[in-house]
């Protein structure tokens, strides 16, 4: 019995690894030990057997603080079998800029009790103009903010999500802040009576004449403001 439930705990591990790399491309040691729940000073030999067994392969980062790990050849097989449609293809280069982000993305959702329920917004929502966030977790958009944007990038963000809340995408949208000065800075912003509509043009946003009347939606719950150190 006890080698029966060794065993169903380490396919249970398995997956959940395969299901982490699928949905963010890339990972690390650290990470994927607190998704798992398990200490990662403990895994060295279990993340050794997936390289050699292929199921993960290290990306070739020398600039990067730890150690990264992608599908393998046969993870991405094994993947595409668990769980289909779900993509698949590997990543071999990771910007610098790009892990500052994805570290703390993964680090809220490896905190959720339920790691296969979290998903990389990017993987499902699609569409021309639309706000992407950072996560999905059951009706729960997340936005991790790691430096500030400017005002006018922070209403039409916000615009674009009530966009995507009326359309059914999700029910509300968490940002999480680097620090609380970010935090009340965006809740402020979010807490004006008015906001303003911008029009894209190009990369930029230009500012229109039209308002949106935000004191409406204040006490609704579509929004919520907190700290990334909550989750971590």
């Amino acid at each position: 019995m006890e080698k029966l439930m060794t065993r169903a705990r380490h396919t249970e591990k398995n997956q959940l690894v395969l299901w982490w790399l699928c949905q963010f491309g890339f990972s690390d040691r650290f990470t994927l030990s607190k998704a798992l729940k398990v200490n990662h000073l403990g895994q060295g030999y279990y993340f050794s057997k997936l390289e050699k067994e292929r199921i993960i392969e290290a990306i070739d980062q020398k600039i990067l603080p730890r150690k990264l790990y992608r599908l393998g050849s046969n993870g991405a097989k094994l993947a595409e079998y668990l769980f289909p449609p779900t993509d698949t293809k590997r990543i071999y280069n990771v910007a610098y800029s790009t892990y500052l982000h994805e570290s703390r993305v993964q680090g809220v959702a490896a905190a959720f009790d339920e790691p296969l329920q979290v998903k990389n917004a990017k993987k499902y929502l699609y569409g021309k103009n639309i706000k992407i966030p950072d996560l999905l977790v059951g009706k729960n958009a997340y936005e991790i903010e790691v430096t500030r944007k400017s005002s006018k990038w922070i209403f039409n963000a916000y615009l674009s999500h009530l966009q995507n809340i009326k359309k059914g995408h999700y029910q509300r949208v968490i940002y999480l802040f680097q620090h609380a000065v970010m935090r009340d800075t965006y809740e402020k912003l979010f807490l004006q009576a008015r906001w303003p509509y911008y029009q894209s043009k190009g990369n930029s946003l230009v500012k229109t004449d039209a308002t949106f009347e935000a004191s409406a939606i204040h006490g609704r719950n579509f929004f919520q403001f907190g700290l990334i150190e909550d989750y971590l």
